[in-house]
C-alpha cells in the first residue's frame, strides 16, 4: 500500500511532464493503476480484518475519487487525442494546476493512512 499510494503522485508528476498527448494518457494510465492497487490493499486490510473499516474509509473514498478523476480524464483525452500534437501552451498552467492538487491528495492519502495505521497499531497492539 505504500508504494502504489506514493506512486500515484510520482506518476502523476511525472505525467505533468508529458512529452505528448499519447504520452501524458500512457502515463496516466499508471496512475490509474497504482490508484485502483491502492484501494485493492486496503480493502485487503479491511476484509482481513488487520483495520476496522471506519479508520480507512475516508481514506479509501478519497482515493476512489481520485481513480474516478484520473479515468475520466483519460477518457476525454482519448476522445480529443491527436497523438502527434503537443500540448499547447496555453493549456500547460491548467495541466501544472491540476498536477499540484493530485500530488497533494496523494500526500494525503499517503500521510492519512500512516497515522491510521500508527493509531491502530498503539490503540489495538496490532504489530
Amino acid at each position: 500500500l505504500l508504494r502504489s499510494g506514493t506512486s500515484v503522485g510520482a506518476n502523476y508528476r511525472a505525467s505533468c511532464r508529458a512529452k505528448s498527448t499519447a504520452d501524458f494518457i500512457h502515463k496516466l494510465a499508471i496512475v490509474e493503476e497504482e490508484a485502483d492497487e491502492s484501494i485493492y490493499w486496503m480493502e485487503l486490510l479491511v476484509e482481513g480484518k488487520i483495520v476496522k473499516e471506519n479508520l480507512l474509509e475516508n481514506l479509501m473514498d478519497e482515493t476512489n475519487q481520485i481513480h474516478s478523476m484520473v479515468v475520466s480524464s483519460i477518457k476525454t483525452l482519448k476522445e480529443k487525442r491527436n497523438p502527434k500534437s503537443e500540448f499547447p501552451n496555453s493549456k500547460l498552467e491548467k495541466r501544472n494546476s491540476t498536477c499540484t492538487y493530485i500530488i497533494n491528495c496523494s500526500n494525503y492519502i499517503y500521510l492519512t493512512f500512516l497515522f491510521h495505521f500508527f493509531k491502530a497499531q498503539l490503540i489495538f497492539g496490532i504489530f
